[in-house]
């Protein structure tokens, strides 16, 4: 201590000198106790709900920074006095992409909660979904799952009902497995496909009383309902108010008129993958089997088997959509499944048709009239 300092800035001597620390951050002393710390807050919590409201909290604090990174670059502009981006512009990419990778961690954490730490105020058993085996029977149209043909089968659906089942008897790792294949298959897939369809009707009359059933239910028509009816009679008169052609949709009206004047529907008809089935009946048998004893595991290592064996059928209806599309593009892109979808017969139809009914009455009309006009 100096004697003939002055009084007002003498400081006591501390052990460790740590009078010119401020925050701590690269102490190792300083983290070490707050590690311990740390450890000892968190020894007594759930680790899932831990784990969920860290993710929370990160992205909180990530939305946070954006903004406040979008609210300069809007106020200052993208580029520096030389024309060059700015540095905030390659930082502000950096943390949208690891946004979206803690968006997607946080997803794939609340899909693997067991049912008792997502609800367990909401009364036990009778407050859980259906099983897993029941999910994709109903998303098929079934009421058993092993009610479903091969040429009827959604892998999606199918690889979806295990990510998101809360059965107990579906283990971490068969989730995370079905999750992979799930991303795999669809990066490989288009999201707008109408090759896959559940269970066709009999007649038109069982497809009607499917209609009425999904009604009663609750199913309501969508917001923009009226505004696709109206694109879809636009493109087959040939008249395109925004200046784009409807190329896709066009297309895909002259596919389904095709296919109603040879009075057939590839879609409805049975796979043409005869040989893989026979093949692979026992594959086809363990994935379908409604027998609650087949493991998951089984079922997912018959899946992969059977898409090695290209068992599974393959989209038809315009391939894998670009990421880089103008909106012209994408309303085509939209309006062509659903002329596809909805000039089917099966489950899948019935449900766009309750939730799109003018675009229903639309894609119909627009067949119907095309037809006669060939025909007479």
């Amino acid at each position: 201590m100096n004697r003939s300092g002055h009084a007002q800035t003498l400081v006591p001597a501390q052990p460790g000198n740590q009078n010119a620390l401020k925050a701590g951050v690269f102490s190792p002393r300083v983290i070490g106790s707050r590690m311990e710390e740390a450890e000892q807050a968190i020894a007594t919590r759930d680790p899932d709900e831990l784990l969920d409201e860290l993710l929370r909290t990160e992205i909180a604090r990530l939305i946070v920074i954006r903004d406040a990174m979008d609210q300069v670059l809007e106020e200052e502009g993208v580029r520096g006095r030389g024309g060059q981006a700015k540095t905030l512009v390659s930082l502000r990419l950096r943390l949208n992409t690891r946004l979206l990778k803690t968006v997607d961690a946080a997803e794939a954490q609340r899909a693997l909660w067991p049912p008792a730490a997502v609800a367990p105020e909401l009364g036990g058993d009778e407050a859980r979904g259906p099983h897993f085996l029941e999910a994709i029977a109903q998303e098929h149209g079934y009421a058993s799952i092993d009610l479903i043909a091969p040429n009827e089968f959604d892998p999606a659906a199918f690889l979806a009902a295990i990510v998101t089942s809360d059965d107990a008897t579906i283990s971490v790792d068969d989730q995370l497995q079905a999750r992979d294949l799930l991303t795999e298959w669809r990066r490989r897939h288009p999201e707008s496909c109408a090759c896959f369809t559940t269970r066709s009707a009999r007649d038109a009359a069982e497809f009607r009383a499917w209609m009425d059933e999904l009604r009663e239910a609750g199913h309501i028509a969508a917001d923009l309902d009226v505004e696709i009816a109206e694109r879809i009679r636009a493109a087959a008169r040939g008249e395109f108010d925004d200046g784009s052609k409807c190329v896709k949709t066009t297309t895909a009206i002259e596919t389904v008129v095709s296919e109603r004047m040879r009075g057939s529907n590839p879609r409805e008809a049975p796979s043409a993958r005869v040989k893989d089935r026979v093949l692979n009946a026992r594959l086809w048998q363990n994935l379908l089997s409604a027998d609650t004893g087949i493991s998951v595991r089984v079922r997912l290592k018959a899946f992969r088997a059977l898409d090695r064996a290209d068992a599974f059928r393959e989209c038809t209806c315009g391939g894998v959509r670009s990421k880089l599309q103008m909106v012209e593009g994408r309303r085509d892109t939209i309006c062509a499944y659903l002329v596809r979808l909805l000039a089917g017969r099966h489950y899948r139809a019935a449900v766009a048709a309750v939730e799109l009914p003018e675009t229903y009455l639309a894609v119909n009309d627009v067949i119907d009239a095309t037809v006669r006009a060939r025909s007479g």
